[in-house]
């Protein structure tokens, strides 16, 4: 899952066991999730989050003004 740089450590260094990071993405500003270890509702915005840092300016916007 796509996240900020600088909040990668910060959700690694949390108490939950939901993120893990492997070799691989060492240096990605990207974090694993084990799915069944995760509420629904974090990883919708996890994926919304992962989503707006991707999408094209006027369509995030868009959609934030919708929201």
């Amino acid at each position: 899952m796509r996240v900020d740089r600088e909040e990668k450590e910060l959700i690694l260094a949390s108490a939950s066991d939901a993120y893990f990071s492997s070799p691989h993405y060492d240096g990605y500003p990207a974090v694993q999730i084990r799915p069944e270890r995760i509420e629904r509702e974090e990883l919708a915005e996890r994926i919304e989050e992962a989503w707006l840092m991707q999408a094209p300016k006027r369509l995030a916007a868009a959609h934030l003004a919708g929201s």
